[in-house]
C-alpha cells in the first residue's frame, strides 16, 4: 500500500538533512521493499504542500529520513518523475544560470541559486540498469538540487544576491 512519508524540515532536524547518503547495494535496488519506498517517494512529492503556483519537482530519500543515495526528479519534457539511484553528476561546459529555487525541507523560503546549465548524470533505475543522460536547463537544475541533498547540501548554502 502506498503512503505519504513525513518530509523533514530544517526547523525540525537539519542534522539529518546534512548527512551524506550511502550507495544502495544492487540486491536492495531490485527488491520489492525498495520499489515500494520509491513509489512512496513519488506519492509524497505529489502530495506535499507547496506555495501557490509551485509544482513538485523532486524529493531525495534523506528528506524522509532515509540515508539512501536516491532521489526522484520530474522530467519537464515528459511530466513524469524519474528515479535516480546511486547517481553521479559531472558538469558539462562552464556556462551557468541563476534561477529561483525552493525546497520541501525549507518551506516558505525561496532564493536564487547559480548552477551549471548542463550536466551529465549516470544512475541506476529500479531494475539495476545503468543509464547516462545529458540534461540542460531546468531539468539539469532540478537534478543538481536533488543531488545536493545526497551530499548534505541545501539550496540555501548556494544563494546568490537576488539573481544578479
Amino acid at each position: 500500500m502506498k503512503k505519504v512519508l513525513k518530509v523533514i524540515t530544517v526547523y525540525e532536524d537539519e542534522k539529518t538533512l546534512r548527512k551524506i547518503s550511502k550507495d544502495i547495494p544492487l540486491e536492495e535496488v531490485t527488491s520489492e521493499k525498495f520499489h515500494k519506498f520509491l513509489d512512496n517517494l513519488k506519492i509524497t512529492a505529489l502530495n506535499s504542500e507547496l506555495p501557490q503556483g509551485w509544482e513538485p519537482a523532486g524529493l531525495a530519500a534523506i528528506q524522509v529520513g532515509e540515508e539512501k543515495n536516491v532521489f526522484i526528479a520530474i522530467d519537464l519534457d515528459t511530466g513524469d518523475f524519474k528515479e535516480f539511484i546511486n547517481p553521479r553528476i559531472k558538469t558539462i561546459g562552464e556556462k551557468t544560470s541563476i534561477d529561483i529555487e525552493g525546497c520541501l525541507s525549507i518551506p516558505d523560503l525561496t532564493g536564487y541559486v547559480e548552477r551549471p546549465k548542463k550536466v551529465k548524470v549516470t544512475y541506476l533505475d529500479r531494475f539495476g540498469k545503468q543509464h547516462t543522460e545529458r540534461l540542460s536547463g531546468f531539468n539539469a537544475r532540478i537534478v543538481q538540487h536533488e543531488y545536493d541533498h545526497l551530499i548534505g547540501v541545501l539550496f540555501t548554502d548556494k544563494l546568490v544576491n537576488n539573481g544578479n
